[in-house]
């Protein structure tokens, strides 16, 4: 997998959202995504913010002025594109992860199987 294939894109919701969570951050240079393992469907996205960025074993992307990181194992995971939207449906506000490689997702969202 070339590094270079894979694309992680903000709509201008997430990248606001992201923005305005990074200025709460002291020191926060980039925002990590990666895969962990949970939920009843296997896998789920976590999202971190860091103050560092390790440039042996990081991926580094930027988008819309904001950088973003993550780790070799789960850029396998977008390798066909990953979209990074913040959604507000009434009174809930979220993160929402769209990868095209996904197959399926629990019942509540939280996990996701490939």
């Amino acid at each position: 997998m070339n590094v270079n294939d894979i694309k992680i894109t903000l709509t201008d919701a997430a990248k606001a959202h992201i923005a305005k969570a990074m200025e709460r951050h002291p020191g926060c240079k980039a925002v990590r995504i990666g895969i962990q393992t949970m939920g009843c469907s296997g896998q789920a996205y976590k999202l971190d913010y860091v103050d560092s960025i390790d440039a042996d074993s990081d991926r580094v992307f930027e988008d819309k002025g904001i950088t973003l990181v993550t780790d070799e194992k789960s850029a396998a995971f977008f390798d066909q594109g990953l979209i990074i939207d913040y959604e507000t449906q009434g009174l809930n506000a979220m993160i929402v992860f769209r990868n095209p490689k996904e197959s399926g997702r629990c019942g509540c969202g939280e996990s996701f199987t490939i």
